[in-house]
């Protein structure tokens, strides 16, 4: 790869004994991978470079001088640095099996946006232009603590559980309630796993959820829950695997929650402290646990058989659905 002298306009390269350019006007998104420069242009298309022993910070600058509007960097389902929002992700640069990779600023998940600060909303809508956001709450957690307004943003509700003692988390309540909560905080969410992806409800409601991401046209789309772990984490186990992610990678992805939220967390272990027999209890309700996932991915085995079977036949859709999110997400 060779620069042009002076201000960088374009980037020229040799392909196949062929002079080849790229004006950087039309890049949208660069980013490093083992040890390699990515480039992808706007229409999608990805060009790799060596990066020898230049460091990828000046390549950077000097791209951003060119094109300050060029996303950089990665996220691989990250925590965006908000202020306000602990546990809100970009899936961007997330590789799937085949080596491709999801689109930055395109698929966000987080928590509850209720006490988002008027600095991250501003972010949220300008730098990545949130379009949709698919709150999967329940009623009773919408009517609590109901989410902002923001520009230019429909939100659509698609709740995968019904109401439950789990509301308790989006709400001040009698202190009696919560610890019952967390004394059943196991039990509880055992069950809710091995619900929200056969259930009636969850069906209908993840459906809906993949309805929307096909549906959508531009900008982000962002969906969440209260602690954007539980069914914030399915619904993302969901489209991650019908993107062609690993199973390993989903992991992964869905076990970060457990950094984001320890602060919360340790918080709440502060107010229990008349309570010691019942602070062991609150990894069972606030972590996001292997053995968690393990039932989402065991009850759509023992009703479905496969994930594919599951996308097709419980959420009703099609291969060219599939086909047309891996186009529309993946580069």
């Amino acid at each position: 790869m060779q620069e042009n002298n002076h201000a960088l306009t374009s980037i020229t390269f040799s392909e196949n004994g062929r002079e080849r350019r790229i004006d950087i006007q039309h890049v949208i998104w660069a980013f490093e991978w083992e040890g390699a420069l990515y480039l992808v242009d706007k229409n999608k298309k990805v060009y790799t470079f060596e990066l020898e022993s230049k460091d990828p910070e000046l390549v950077f600058e000097a791209l951003k001088q060119a094109n300050p509007a060029i996303i950089f960097g990665a996220f691989e389902g990250s925590r965006i640095g908000f202020e306000s929002l602990d546990n809100t992700r970009d899936l961007g640069g997330i590789q799937t099996m085949d080596g491709r990779f999801i689109l930055p600023h395109k698929l966000l998940r987080s928590g509850s946006l209720h006490k988002i600060s008027k600095a991250d909303r501003h972010r949220l809508e300008q730098e990545f232009d949130v379009r949709l956001v698919m709150d999967l709450r329940t009623e009773v957690e919408r009517l609590a603590a109901p989410d902002p307004i923001m520009l230019q943003a429909e939100n659509v509700h698609v709740s995968p559980r019904k109401a439950s003692s789990l509301d308790l988390l989006a709400k001040d309540t009698h202190a009696q309630n919560m610890l019952d909560l967390i004394r059943h905080a196991k039990k509880t969410m055992r069950c809710m796993y091995e619900e929200l992806v056969v259930s009636e409800q969850g069906l209908k409601a993840y459906r809906r959820f993949f309805e929307h991401l096909l549906a959508s046209e531009k900008g982000s789309v962002l969906w969440h829950c209260t602690q954007g772990k539980d069914r914030t984490g399915v619904g993302t186990m969901l489209l991650l695997s019908a993107l062609g992610v690993s199973k390993e990678r989903i992991y992964q992805d869905y076990l970060q929650t457990n950094v984001y939220l320890k602060g919360e967390k340790d918080a709440l272990a502060v107010r229990l402290r008349a309570h010691p027999d019942l602070v062991g209890h609150l990894d069972d309700l606030y972590d996001a646990k292997k053995e968690y996932l393990d039932l989402a991915y065991q009850s759509i085995e023992q009703n479905f058989g496969t994930m594919e079977n599951y996308l097709i036949e419980g959420l009703g859709l099609e291969k060219a659905d599939i086909a047309r999110l891996r186009e529309k997400f993946l580069v």
